[in-house]
Protein backbone atom coordinates (compact mmCIF):
# COMPACT_ATOMS: atom_id res chain seq x y z
CA UNK A 1 0.00 0.00 0.00
CA UNK A 2 2.71 2.46 0.93
CA UNK A 3 4.67 1.78 -2.26
CA UNK A 4 1.55 2.50 -4.30
CA UNK A 5 1.08 5.83 -2.53
CA UNK A 6 4.79 6.58 -2.99
CA UNK A 7 4.57 5.87 -6.74
CA UNK A 8 1.51 8.05 -7.30
CA UNK A 9 2.95 10.88 -5.22
CA UNK A 10 6.28 10.79 -7.04
CA UNK A 11 4.43 10.80 -10.37
CA UNK A 12 2.61 13.94 -9.27
CA UNK A 13 5.71 15.59 -7.79
CA UNK A 14 8.15 14.78 -10.61
CA UNK A 15 7.54 18.02 -12.60
CA UNK A 16 8.23 20.11 -9.48
CA UNK A 17 11.28 18.09 -8.43
CA UNK A 18 12.70 18.06 -11.97
CA UNK A 19 13.41 21.80 -11.80
CA UNK A 20 15.91 22.10 -8.96
CA UNK A 21 14.66 25.49 -7.76
CA UNK A 22 13.59 27.16 -4.54
CA UNK A 23 10.01 25.87 -4.82
CA UNK A 24 11.25 22.27 -4.75
CA UNK A 25 13.26 22.95 -1.61
CA UNK A 26 10.27 24.57 0.09
CA UNK A 27 8.05 21.61 -0.83
CA UNK A 28 10.55 19.14 0.63
CA UNK A 29 11.23 21.14 3.79
CA UNK A 30 7.60 21.86 4.62
CA UNK A 31 6.48 18.36 3.64
CA UNK A 32 8.98 16.76 6.01
CA UNK A 33 8.13 19.28 8.72
CA UNK A 34 4.39 18.54 8.57
CA UNK A 35 4.89 14.80 8.30
CA UNK A 36 6.96 14.88 11.50
CA UNK A 37 3.85 15.87 13.43
CA UNK A 38 1.74 13.23 11.70
CA UNK A 39 4.31 10.57 12.61
CA UNK A 40 4.32 11.80 16.21
CA UNK A 41 0.51 11.49 16.32
CA UNK A 42 0.72 7.95 14.88
CA UNK A 43 3.13 6.93 17.62
CA UNK A 44 0.99 8.43 20.38
CA UNK A 45 -2.13 6.71 19.04
CA UNK A 46 -0.44 3.32 18.76
CA UNK A 47 1.16 3.61 22.20
CA UNK A 48 -2.23 4.44 23.72
CA UNK A 49 -4.03 1.63 21.91
CA UNK A 50 -1.38 -0.90 22.87
CA UNK A 51 -1.20 0.27 26.48
CA UNK A 52 -4.94 -0.21 27.04
CA UNK A 53 -5.06 -3.50 25.08
CA UNK A 54 -7.44 -2.13 22.47
CA UNK A 55 -5.39 -3.77 19.73
CA UNK A 56 -3.05 -6.72 19.90
CA UNK A 57 -0.07 -6.50 17.57
CA UNK A 58 3.29 -8.17 17.57
CA UNK A 59 6.37 -5.97 17.42
CA UNK A 60 6.98 -6.93 13.79
CA UNK A 61 3.41 -6.08 12.77
CA UNK A 62 3.59 -2.76 14.58
CA UNK A 63 6.86 -1.86 12.85
CA UNK A 64 5.37 -2.75 9.46
CA UNK A 65 2.32 -0.57 10.08
CA UNK A 66 4.37 2.37 11.38
CA UNK A 67 6.80 2.14 8.46
CA UNK A 68 3.95 2.17 5.96
CA UNK A 69 2.26 5.10 7.70
CA UNK A 70 5.55 7.01 7.81
CA UNK A 71 6.19 6.56 4.08
CA UNK A 72 2.63 7.57 3.23
CA UNK A 73 2.67 10.59 5.58
CA UNK A 74 5.88 11.99 4.11
CA UNK A 75 4.82 11.79 0.48
CA UNK A 76 1.19 12.79 0.97
CA UNK A 77 2.30 15.85 2.94
CA UNK A 78 4.64 16.78 0.07
CA UNK A 79 1.75 16.53 -2.39
CA UNK A 80 -0.44 18.71 -0.18
CA UNK A 81 2.33 21.30 0.19
CA UNK A 82 2.92 21.25 -3.59
CA UNK A 83 -0.77 21.94 -4.19
CA UNK A 84 -0.68 24.89 -1.75
CA UNK A 85 2.55 26.48 -3.06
Amino acid sequence: MSLTVLSFCMHYLYPQFKQKDERMKVIREKGIFYSYFAIFVFHVIFMTLLQFDVIHLTAMNLLNVLTSLTIMAVFISMVIVARIY
